[in-house]
């Protein structure tokens, strides 16, 4: 948290105290909407109010008024009082929440030239670039900031498939990446960036995606990515999306894990090279990779048996 103006910048330790700082972080967090006195105790104290908390609350604001206003110049406070209540003056404050919501509001506009919309996303999305205040560990800054984080990953998501639509894949991968350190099992983040990967003919390291997300799910979840996710794979392979069936992607699932495994044999040296194995690399050779192996053999056997003029077995 800072506060600047008028040539000067208040840090968080500046406020008067840790009340008083969670005054104003009220207020900010409401939007210039009014707080009442009796929710702003309930919001400092909980429960265990002390005797007069309507008086302390007060004082307070009077400090917290008084710190202001080595920024404010001739500027009015922007604490503003209300019936039973304060506000903050949105009008005379450039807050970064309101910001993102202001031009996010915009974005979503419909009929709003995607160009246009795209460039109002950005400078939302820039207005929360860093974590909303990591430094309070208040229950209900907690909560709010919950909120926050959803917001911003929802926002980022439709920044993310706008820009794809637009053919913008640069920032579509971009803002695929930054949704995913926020939510790294969001399979539309995943999606967007598969997707991308796919329309630009970058098929390698939409494989190296697909596998990193597949490995993911496995492991963390003990499931596979969803269908949409899922689809995407075998046209990555370059396979025809219309005449895949179940069992021949997930065979085709197991080529690509096993081509994985044999890039990364410790029997090869760091370029490739075959090596003498040594007794480590036994371990190595585990049931997964041998079931994928032998998966890999079905699918040799599915294709020849559809190839014209192939014999079939008795």
């Amino acid at each position: 948290m800072a506060l600047s103006g008028g040539g000067a910048t208040l840090g968080p330790r500046q406020l008067g105290g840790a009340k008083p700082r969670q005054v104003l972080l009220a207020l900010c967090l409401h939007h210039g909407a009014g707080v009442s006195k009796t929710r702003l105790v309930e919001l400092l104290w909980g429960s265990a109010a002390p005797h007069g908390a309507t008086a302390t609350l007060e004082s307070y604001v009077s400090l917290l008024r008084h710190r202001l206003e080595p920024l404010l110049g001739t500027t009015a406070s922007p604490v503003r009082t209300m019936p039973g209540g304060y506000r903050i003056d949105l009008d005379g404050v450039d807050l970064d929440l309101a910001r993102f919501e202001r031009l996010l509001r915009l974005a979503r506009q419909p009929g709003t030239d995607a160009a246009v919309a795209l460039s109002r996303y950005a400078s939302a999305l820039s207005a929360v670039q860093a974590p909303l205040l990591p430094e309070e560990d208040a229950a209900w800054i907690g909560e709010t900031r919950e909120a926050h984080d959803s917001a911003v990953l929802r926002a980022t998501l439709e920044a993310a498939e706008l820009a794809l639509a637009a053919g913008a894949h640069g920032q579509a991968e971009r803002w695929a990446a930054q949704a995913l350190q926020r939510d790294q099992f969001s399979e539309s983040a995943w999606l967007v960036l598969l997707r991308s990967f796919e329309l630009r003919g970058q098929h390698a390291d939409g494989l190296r995606a697909y596998e990193s997300c597949r490995s993911l799910f496995a492991a963390e979840l003990g499931c596979p990515p969803g269908a949409r996710v899922r689809e995407v794979f075998p046209r990555l392979l370059g396979a025809d999306e219309h005449h895949q069936d179940d069992d021949l992607d997930e065979l085709l699932d197991a080529v690509f894990r096993l081509h994985l495994a044999l890039a990364a044999d410790p029997a090869r040296d760091g370029v490739g090279t075959p090596r003498a194995p040594g007794a480590a690399d036994a371990g190595l050779l585990t049931r997964a990779f041998e079931d994928d192996s032998s998966r890999l053999k079905q699918l040799l056997d599915h294709v020849t048996r559809q190839l014209p003029g192939t014999p079939v077995s008795a």
